[in-house]
């Protein structure tokens, strides 16, 4: 199932919209990473030739969160403690709210969204088929087409508010109706043009698809599997910091749970061990070092 938007639609969508486009140091890293043998050493070149990726690298190692014993200086130890999957994911998170912009109006916008990817890394842990990469980057962004609503739109932020608490339509209904076009659609185009995998770009637009699990035709497995992830993930998520999580989970939960194969027990499970860890410590908070 894929997406296609024609050229008129594009056009009209991106009318007032500043999609940024993927850095190119972090296109040269994720080169670098994608080939058989990565060469660390020109990794730890390519971070560094960019002040503020490698000062954020620096500050989230030496975050509460990795526990270090002593202080990080070079980017060269990072990478080797860090890994490259870890790297990848804060690379592209710092590089995400940098492009966008992180102001003190978008702080719990930027808090939620790295919650949301934390939880889903986690989660993918413990379902098979999927990467903890990629529910991870899908977390980071699966909402970026909010970021750029509220500052493209006056309204927008009061608008959000007020669709939150409507329980009959999906968020995007009432965002295309209002403003003919909607925070999914947005942040698909953002994904696409960071060039990230079809799937990942797919999971963006579908995401408060109320009937996506029963829709024909089917959307490819990965999608649903990352999607249904992205739902859990978001829906703890929300509940943790006791934000207002919309309606999707209210539609969406009972086909997200039959979907993984998951009982009301084990779900119940899964509540209490995320609710064990302290996701939403400042620590965890990747926009803070940008």
């Amino acid at each position: 199932m894929s997406i296609i938007l024609d050229k008129d639609a594009v056009t009209n969508l991106l009318k007032g919209f500043h999609i940024p486009p993927r850095p190119d140091v972090l296109c040269r890293f994720q080169e670098e990473r994608s080939k058989p043998i990565p060469n660390l050493q020109a990794i730890a070149g390519i971070v560094s030739s960019d002040p503020g990726l490698s000062a954020g690298v620096i500050k989230t190692i030496n975050s509460p969160y990795f526990g270090m014993r002593r202080k990080i200086a070079s980017i060269q130890e990072a990478i080797t403690i860090l890994g490259l999957v870890n790297l990848d994911n804060i690379l592209t998170s710092i590089a995400l709210v940098a492009s966008i912009g992180n102001t003190v109006s978008m702080d719990r916008f930027w808090d939620t969204a790295t919650d949301v990817a934390l939880i889903s890394r986690d989660l993918s842990r413990h379902i098979t088929g999927i990467s903890e990469n990629d529910a991870f980057t899908i977390g980071m962004f699966h909402d970026c087409g909010i970021a750029l609503m509220m500052q493209r739109i006056p309204d927008y932020k009061a608008f959000l508010k007020q669709a939150n608490t409507d329980l009959t339509h999906a968020l995007t209904q009432l965002e295309q109706e209002r403003y003919q076009t909607d925070h999914t659609t947005v942040g698909f185009l953002v994904a696409n043009s960071w060039s990230l995998p079809e799937h990942i770009c797919q999971v963006i637009q579908l995401h408060h698809d109320h009937r996506i699990f029963s829709a024909i035709p089917r959307p490819p497995e990965n999608v649903l599997t990352h999607l249904a992830v992205l739902k859990i993930a978001s829906h703890l998520s929300h509940v943790n910091r006791q934000l207002d999580d919309g309606n999707d989970w209210m539609f969406m939960r009972q086909a997200v749970l039959e979907y993984l194969g998951i009982s009301t027990a084990e779900f119940g499970e899964i509540v209490s061990d995320v609710r064990e860890n302290s996701y939403t410590t400042p620590a965890l908070w990747l926009h803070k070092f940008v």
